[in-house]
């Protein structure tokens, strides 16, 4: 259909690069710069194309929402679970299983929601595409669903027109499908296979050797060369079970059952009233949960069964976010009361006020083990197990580092940047350094940045980019200053190491404070700065005489404070975790 077939009152609207490269109209709507690549983006002076600003911050008012939401639909799914399973388990059960997909999932349409709304204030009467040949595909697991909803054109074709759909059926909008054939075949979730009798093998040795362990400890917390030592100093033998890929085995061939789904169907809640975020989650919320906990709970439910091991206490660092059988075996045994789940922070984000994971830990955790300062009633401060071993020792200052943030090409969880903030960043410090400064300049990228900005950023700096990822521990004893664009783990470790800058708006993106410490101490020090603009002045200013500055007294006392409310760093820090693992395992012995 040409475009001037169409209703000129009407805009259409992208939600993704599938929509934007087939041009059925003049006039668009676009939902952000994922929708094309990011060099036609920056020269994009066409003024019939409405692009979307969505910044990835959080208010206070939205976090509370959101944890109103997590509240309110945790309950209605545990419920619905409860009838469809023919259990009768507590809301705690069913949170350890659903709710680190739940706050992925809520956050993700949230940010769609907001887009939405934006889109609205331009115009109501929109025009998408259908595509024919392309079907929903729904996530299998936690893991999966993250890949899909942070990467997946196709996947968030289906996220924005779920909600237009929505907002046509409840009268918000006028809306007008173009039905195209645009792909001959649909995307595939293809989960990787491995070799399934070696993992047998593995785990069925493990459960013969873990029958004298006291104390479970995820196998991905501590550095290999610490998860060895801590569990000799447990004197109990180090044990490696639960290896993901059995849940990509269990569930490999359980199929999507839609009529199972629309037979759960939450009652509407007259506290909703006219909020059509929440009437809008309560009908699409249970057909869009992961395989795992309807179609497939029973499977990874019978799998279990050979593993009986009941240890006193379970430390996991981030298995429970993404490992569906761990999540169902500690929700299993917890539901027996034999034995107490204590969480690490597994990187350091305690600090901020709007964390992304929505605190859902404290629902789950008999003790959350944290870097911080507590801020919730079962918190504890224990030193962060990423830099045991760790030597902040510098043996020549010389370079100028820029740590990534990391990001993902569609909005998830806030705690990501956006699209191209580390580009747009960059463009900045290459053309305001100083020559002598630039000349000694180092951009390290993280693990999770989008294949678009990546390009871009190489384009940019050349040379300086650094193709290698997870390398800062090898380059921070090199590090004249490190710059950050974010406050969360790279940033404390940078604090710990040496002279360190930060570029943030802590109205913005702020951080838990107290009476010893708050983010004014760490702007008045010049370690923190809410332009990228204002911190390279004061690089600039101090490359020459970097240690004059960090050296000054009100910084030493301010890096004290730092680590005692922030980062309680210890030298001994292994010795410290086995004691407080021993005293708690002894504490459950006698209770």
């Amino acid at each position: 259909m040409r475009s001037s077939e169409l209703n000129t009152n009407y805009h259409q609207f992208c939600s993704t690069f599938l929509d934007f490269k087939n041009d059925i109209s003049k006039k668009k709507i676009i939902s952000g710069p994922w929708c094309y690549d990011h060099e036609f983006f920056e020269n994009n002076t066409n003024s019939d194309e409405k692009i979307i600003n969505y910044q990835n911050d959080i208010s206070e008012k939205d976090y509370r929402y959101l944890q109103d939401l997590l509240e309110i639909f945790s309950k209605k799914i545990g419920f619905s679970l409860n009838k469809l399973h023919n259990l009768n388990f507590s809301d705690r059960y069913w949170n350890i299983l659903i709710l680190p997909w739940l706050m992925t999932y809520l956050t993700s349409q949230f940010s769609r929601w907001k887009i939405l709304q934006e889109a609205l204030l331009i115009n109501k009467n929109l025009k998408i595409l259908k595509l024919k040949n392309l079907n929903f595909t729904p996530a299998k697991t936690t893991a999966e669903y993250l890949n899909l909803i942070k990467s997946s054109d196709e996947f968030n074709y289906f996220t924005f027109r779920n909600i237009l759909t929505y907002l046509k059926d409840t009268g918000q909008i006028n809306l007008e499908e173009i039905i195209i054939n645009d792909r001959k075949k649909n995307y595939d979730n293809v989960l990787p296979e491995r070799n399934n009798l070696f993992l047998n093998i593995i785990e069925n040795i493990n459960l013969f050797l873990v029958k004298k362990n006291n104390i479970y400890i995820d196998n991905n917390l501590f550095k290999k060369k610490n998860f060895f030592k801590i569990n000799f100093f447990l004197k109990q033998i180090p044990i490696f079970l639960f290896n993901r890929d059995f849940d990509n085995k269990i569930l490999k061939s359980i199929k999507y059952d839609f009529n199972v789904r629309n037979n759960l169907k939450l009652k509407k809640d007259p506290n909703f009233n006219d909020d059509h975020l929440k009437l809008f989650l309560n009908q699409r919320i249970l057909l869009d949960l992961p395989i795992c906990f309807v179609e497939g709970y029973k499977n990874l439910k019978k799998s279990l069964e050979k593993i009986n091991f009941f240890p006193k206490l379970i430390l996991s660092g981030f298995n429970h976010y993404h490992n569906e059988r761990y999540k169902l075996w500690i929700a299993e045994i917890i539901s027996q009361q034999k034995t107490k789940f204590l969480i690490s922070s597994h990187g350091g984000g305690n600090q901020l006020k709007y964390s992304s994971c929505l605190q859902f830990e404290k629902k789950i955790a008999d003790t959350k083990l944290v870097w911080t300062k507590p801020r919730e009633k079962n918190d504890k401060q224990m030193p962060p197990i990423k830099f045991i071993g760790n030597h902040f020792k510098i043996k020549k200052r010389k370079y100028l580092i820029f740590i990534e943030e990391p990001s993902w090409k569609y909005p998830v969880r806030f705690e990501k940047g956006s699209s191209f903030k580390n580009y747009n960043l960059l463009k900045i410090i290459k053309k305001r350094l100083n020559k002598n400064v630039y000349d000694d300049f180092i951009y390290l990228p993280s693990t999770d940045s989008t294949d678009l900005e990546k390009k871009a950023v190489k384009n940019l700096i050349n040379d300086k980019y650094y193709e290698k990822n997870r390398v800062f521990h090898k380059f921070q004893k090199f590090s004249k200053i490190t710059l950050c664009a974010f406050p969360e783990t790279a940033f404390l470790e940078s604090m710990l190491n040496g002279p360190t800058i930060l570029v943030n708006d802590f109205k913005k993106k702020p951080i838990i404070n107290d009476d010893m410490f708050n983010y004014l101490q760490l702007e008045e020090n010049k370690i923190s700065f809410p332009t990228v603009e204002e911190a390279v002045e004061h690089i600039n200013n101090i490359w020459n005489n970097v240690e004059q500055w960090w050296e000054q007294d009100s910084i030493k006392k301010l890096l004290e404070k730092f680590k005692h409310c922030l980062c309680k760093y210890d030298s001994n820090a292994l010795k410290t975790w086995s004691n407080f693992l021993i005293e708690k395992k002894e504490r459950e012995n006698n209770s």
